[in-house]
């Protein structure tokens, strides 16, 4: 069998890897190279986390992804992984979010940890506890080296005999193939994982169904002689979770790039080709506003980097994993909705498993849900009600 791939990033690259290392004669296409700055999985880092709502089958696919990253972090002697633990900060008394997630996390040996006012003031000095009703420590959780992955893999994927090609690919409706900057790439199956350019490629597919936001995520100046209460081990990932959007997340002291601080929320539509990728006074504002609430000893701190990304929704949040309609031998993947790095493994072993063992995709990724889902305002909350997504 002969499989293209299009598109680098996290999901691109395990399923290209995955599929090269069981023998699959494998082309990998991408623009502008793997993790790189336009991507969704650009960056320097995800967090990954088994908490996840009701949404069982994304703790399955969390945990069968963690032990794919240890496997490849083992195979290849790189750090791609750090382990800070996420704390979890409900500003609402309900906090089903979690809970519901509870007994699949411990049937596989993890454990969420309840902790009181008093015991997350003492452990986490630094943090104002103000207006937060519940607090919780996941343990099994931490930092993904966001394009550090996507280039290890892309030089894994190589190392076994994949092809990589640098280009901008279309799909050729009349003689079912890709095309790379004039060039035929012929193979027996297709898998288009082009984030935000699949709505390009496909809007027959796609219109209606996903679309594109903007985000911005900033990095603060720690002071100098005090970054340890701001890095890991002092410091973990955390979240605020908060029904009334945004919800921000943030990341300790990390690479050398200082305190992240993002929020999740899709109000801002975002062109991956056209749209300016500068930040916005407005929003700067409103995140060093929460910044001196939740964390005073940073308040005033200089801002130190800053840049623009973009989600992929999908209209309710969940992934989209199936064969186009009209083109059975191409496979659609897409909609990640800012929460799919982390199980980049997991989507590349049930691809590997459609192709070659015949393996559907859970029906929770099809198509054809679309005709009853409800619109997420975040990865976390539906429109009017509930809860359930990524980060």
């Amino acid at each position: 069998m002969k499989v293209t791939v299009i598109g680098a990033g996290i999901w691109g690259c395990w399923t290209a890897y995955l599929l090269q290392k069981a023998g699959v004669e494998v082309t990998l296409v991408d623009m502008w190279g793997p993790g790189n700055a336009r991507a969704g999985s650009g960056g320097a880092s995800r967090i990954i986390r088994l908490v996840y709502g009701a949404d069982q089958v994304y703790v399955d696919m969390t945990q069968t992804s963690y032990d794919l990253w240890e496997e490849l972090e083992q195979s290849v002697y790189e750090n791609l992984y750090q382990e800070t633990g996420v704390l979890w900060m409900f500003a609402d008394e309900d906090t089903s979010y979690l809970e519901a997630s509870r007994s699949r996390i411990a049937q596989f040996g993890h454990r969420i940890h309840n902790l009181s006012h008093q015991e997350a003031t003492q452990r986490y000095p630094q943090i104002s506890f103000e207006g937060i009703s519940r607090i919780f420590l996941e343990k099994k959780a931490g930092l993904l080296f966001a394009n550090l992955c996507c280039k290890v893999l892309t030089r894994e994927f190589q190392q076994l005999g994949g092809k990589f090609v640098w280009g901008e690919a279309h799909w050729n409706r009349a003689r079912r193939w890709v095309e790379v900057s004039g060039d035929t790439l012929e193979a027996d199956r297709y898998v288009f994982a082009c984030g935000p350019w699949n709505q390009k490629l496909f809007p027959e597919v796609f219109q209606g169904i996903s679309d594109t936001s903007r985000h911005e995520v900033y990095y603060l100046a720690v002071p100098n002689d005090q970054v340890s209460p701001y890095a890991y081990p002092a410091m973990p990932c955390w979240f605020e979770y908060n029904r009334n959007s945004p919800m921000f997340y943030g990341k300790p002291f990390h690479l050398g790039k200082g305190f992240k601080i993002a929020y999740d929320e899709r109000s801002t539509p975002f062109d991956p080709d056209t749209s300016h990728r500068s930040t916005t006074p407005e929003l700067l504002e409103r995140s060093l506003k929460y910044v001196a609430k939740r964390f005073p000893g940073l308040a005033g701190r200089p801002l130190i980097e800053q840049r623009v990304c973009q989600y992929e929704n999908s209209l309710d949040g969940h992934f989209i994993m199936a064969p186009h309609p009209d083109y059975g031998e191409l496979v659609l993947l897409g909609g990640s909705s800012g929460h799919g790095f982390k199980v980049g493994p997991a989507v590349g072993k049930m691809t590997r498993e459609y192709l070659l063992e015949g393996k559907g995709f859970p029906e929770l990724f099809g198509l054809g849900r679309f005709g009853s889902a409800v619109e997420r305002t975040s990865q976390f909350l539906q429109v009017g009600a509930g809860q359930d997504g990524g980060d």
